[in-house]
């Protein structure tokens, strides 16, 4: 039986927002922060990658230029 893996990341963050110390948040940066704590240069998930995680920002770990899963009219489109 095949396995899938199912990830929520609504809660994550992935930089500054112009309003987060509004908040309480500033310097916020979970997924930055993880990825420089792992250490080893930074994440290592290619399935993500290739969807286009590290052309949000600049992540450790991550290539901004990965190959995207699916080559569509928009850059998140997933077929």
């Amino acid at each position: 039986m095949k396995r899938a893996a199912i990830i929520v990341l609504d809660g994550l963050g992935i930089g500054a927002c112009p309003d987060q110390a509004v908040y309480g948040d500033a310097g916020s940066d979970t997924l930055g922060n993880v990825a420089r704590a792992v250490g080893r240069g930074g994440l290592q998930l290619p399935n993500l990658e290739r969807l286009g995680l590290g052309k949000c920002r600049s992540i450790p770990g991550l290539s901004p230029g990965a190959r995207r899963l699916c080559e569509a009219d928009g850059p998140w489109v997933v077929g």
